[in-house]
């Protein structure tokens, strides 16, 4: 006496080149790889609301709009006549973006406890020592904007957990100020230390502060006065915010990574004079 119920699916899912069905195994095309395995998106780390929302929108959409919804707002609004008949390619440049807004909407405290397991990987410290760094805390917002995935976070954090002997600058020349030579940027890595050991507060205003009246007082643009203090603190040409990481070393750390960045200038002037 039991009745059926009414099974219903939505279209076919094809692969992102629209030609074919959704493999169930990894599928390369344009050389991109694209996996069917949840374990994969978990490694790479995707939000699993971001997930839902971007699965959502296949053969599907909240409204002709809004492409971002919380599960609650898409239960409430979904109707089975919205759903298109046709089969619906995956739109994976979108899920990078999707996952991208999720994280910017996260407070940093969430996603700093998010960051922790693939932080733990990464880097090879214990969950439990990095949740007590102060440093975490202080970088997740100035990455937050920044991050599309979770896994792209020890890239971009790694040089806070090195001492200062182990950001090595292997190509000497970016440490070099934008239109500087070897000596003009020592000598603005070491008007630089000077300011490092006597600013007070050591916080970001400050310092910045400090770092353009210096760059003014030399007559230097500041993008070329700041640029060598960057890869001298984090090894990169590419990091977060200057004067905030700083900060999240402090005072003592900071000064010695400058310290060696200037080391390094002259030891390469050196060997450059000898050949």
């Amino acid at each position: 006496g039991w009745e059926a119920p009414v099974f219903v699916h939505l279209p076919v899912i094809l692969d992102p080149s629209g030609k074919g069905k959704m493999s169930k195994r990894k599928t390369v095309i344009n050389g991109l790889e694209f996996s069917p395995f949840v374990h994969d998106y978990m490694e790479q780390g995707y939000l699993p609301e971001a997930m839902f929302n971007f699965l959502t929108n296949v053969g599907w959409s909240y409204d002709a709009e809004e492409e971002i919804f919380t599960r609650d707002e898409a239960i409430a609004r979904f109707d089975l006549a919205d759903v298109n008949p046709s089969a619906a390619a995956l739109p994976f440049s979108k899920l990078e973006w999707i996952n991208g807004v999720y994280i910017r909407n996260l407070a940093p405290a969430e996603l700093q406890a998010r960051l922790l397991p693939y932080l733990s990987r990464d880097l090879g410290i214990p969950e439990a020592e990095l949740a007590d760094d102060p440093r975490l805390a202080g970088l997740v917002p100035l990455i937050q904007e920044r991050l599309k995935v979770l896994s792209e976070a020890a890239e971009k954090v790694d040089w806070a957990f090195k001492t200062s002997d182990e950001i090595t600058y292997p190509d000497p020349t970016l440490l070099l100020g934008r239109k500087l030579d070897a000596a003009q940027t020592i000598a603005v890595l070491e008007t630089g230390a000077a300011l490092l050991a006597e600013v007070e507060p050591f916080d970001h205003d400050a310092l910045e502060a400090a770092f353009r009246a210096a760059a003014d007082a030399a007559e230097l643009k500041p993008g070329s006065f700041f640029s060598p203090f960057r890869v001298a603190i984090t090894g990169k040409t590419v990091s977060p915010p200057l004067f905030e990481s700083m900060v999240v070393l402090g005072r003592e750390e900071t000064l010695a990574r400058v310290g060696n960045a200037i080391a390094a200038l002259r030891a390469s002037v050196a060997e450059a004079v000898e050949e």
